[in-house]
């Protein structure tokens, strides 16, 4: 079952009215909320296959997507760059995908 409702929010979020999905894999999931919101999400293999059951009313986008990755062990990352990509992806994947910066102390 699928159900979905996407209303304008601002310029950049989206707010969903009203978001249910049972027994779906990540990839379908992310593939209608990035058609509906015009958004760029993407998955890593990994993540796109896990089966996500969720039920959500009156939340962003964002809010979303941090759901879904919470009930199903994943992470995701916005990437400032550009459109601001939103990618989703597993814990061990994201923690390769960190980025350590260091400062020299003279």
């Amino acid at each position: 079952m699928m159900l979905l409702c996407l209303l304008p929010f601002n310029v950049k979020a989206y707010r969903i009215a009203e978001l249910e999905f049972k027994h779906t894999k990540l990839k379908d999931i992310i593939r209608v909320l990035s058609e509906e919101s015009n958004t760029n999400i993407i998955a890593t293999p990994e993540a796109a296959e896990k089966n996500i059951s969720i039920f959500l009313r009156h939340v962003t986008l964002e809010d979303a997507i941090k759901a879904m990755c919470r009930i199903s062990g994943l992470w995701y990352r916005k990437d400032k760059e550009g459109r601001g990509i939103y990618r989703i992806m597993t814990k061990e994947q994201y923690s390769k995908d960190l980025v350590i910066g260091y400062y020299t102390i003279n």
